[in-house]
């Protein structure tokens, strides 16, 4: 004896497919956009000084960028890769890391914006035409050559000028605090980032169904 019969017409397994290839379409194009708005925020929160390491244009906010949103039967995965160079870890990671980064035989510190500017614009401090005064670094623009007496005639002698403020101060060790902390970001922006996803996926089913 049967106790209940189950029919399922065609044109509704057509809608169950086609509302599958919406919410994986969906989610697909959520998850990108997602990324990308917290990779914005991330650089707009941590990269606002225009000094130090840490800039706007410097090389740790360029080397933060969104994944590439993948898609798998059952996953679609995104998010934001927090910089691969060598040193950015130096900078992400838990609160209280701290890190103690030695020279070789020195570390130059930029002290000002155009310091940092000219650091992020070069390979290496080499190129550019300093000069030291102790453990301080100028620009040589800025700079007045006077003449020294010594025991075989005359040298030029470059002395920083009273408005030349020096541009790197030069140190064996630097102790650096990690400043971005990717656990409490994941945590602060877990729920907004959920909700927009959510939001776009409905808003497409929505769509779908009243159509």
């Amino acid at each position: 004896m049967k106790l209940f019969n189950v029919t399922i017409e065609r044109k509704n397994t057509e809608v169950i497919d086609q509302l599958q290839s919406i919410v994986g379409t969906s989610l697909q194009s959520a998850v990108t956009k997602q990324s990308a708005m917290l990779t914005d925020e991330i650089r707009k929160r941590y990269f606002t000084s225009s000094f130090g390491a840490l800039t706007k244009n410097g090389k740790l906010a360029q080397s933060i960028k969104p994944f590439p949103t993948l898609q798998t039967d059952n996953i679609v995965r995104g998010g934001v890769n927090m910089g691969e160079l060598p040193w950015a870890s130096n900078f992400i990671g838990p609160v209280g890391q701290r890190v103690t980064v030695h020279g070789k035989p020195f570390l130059a510190i930029p002290m000002s914006k155009k310091a940092a500017d000219l650091q992020n614009s070069v390979p290496t401090l080499k190129s550019l035409d300093l000069y030291r005064v102790s453990h301080l670094l100028f620009d040589k623009d800025v700079s007045r050559s006077v003449s020294t007496k010594k025991s075989k005639g005359r040298e030029k002698k470059y002395v920083p000028k009273e408005s030349g403020a020096p541009l790197f101060i030069l140190k064996r060790s630097q102790s650096i605090r990690a400043k971005i902390h990717p656990e409490k970001i994941a945590a602060e922006y877990l729920f907004p980032v959920t909700a927009g996803i959510r939001r776009e996926v409905f808003v497409n089913l929505k769509a779908v169904v009243r159509g």
